[in-house]
């Protein structure tokens, strides 16, 4: 299975924070009652737990934007960025970063996955520092 983002995590690998900021976004457009926001939520981390399905390779490229567009506070955006950074570890996810100094997109301009994860805990510093 192959996903591409360019503006926000994909759902797969949303913590329940970060889903909930960008489901609750939704009301913007047309309102959702609370109690929807967190049924959709649930239903997205539940959707998750395909990640650890036998057989399952997963390709997600995301644009270097994703990781510096503030969702929710530092919190929410520290805590995604470190999920990021752990899930690019599966043996089974591939997960790529498609540089912001990249001008044009093709496979030779992406960060690998281990490359992907030091750039995700990067960008988490700028969220949050144990000093702060």
């Amino acid at each position: 299975m192959s996903i591409w983002h360019v503006d926000v995590v994909t759902g797969l690998l949303q913590t329940e924070d970060y889903a909930r900021h960008i489901i609750s976004s939704y009301s913007r457009v047309e309102p959702i009652a609370p109690a929807l926001i967190g049924r959709l939520v649930r239903v997205r981390t539940r959707r998750q737990q395909v990640l650890n399905r036998d057989g399952l390779q997963l390709s997600v490229v995301l644009d270097e934007s994703v990781l510096k567009r503030r969702i929710g506070d530092d919190t929410v955006m520290y805590a995604q960025l470190q999920r990021l950074a752990r899930e690019a570890e599966r043996p089974n996810l591939n997960l790529q970063i498609l540089p912001l100094t990249r001008s044009t997109w093709s496979s030779g301009n992406l960060l690998s996955s281990s490359a992907s994860a030091t750039t995700a805990r990067r960008c988490s510093r700028t969220w949050w520092s144990p000093s702060s």
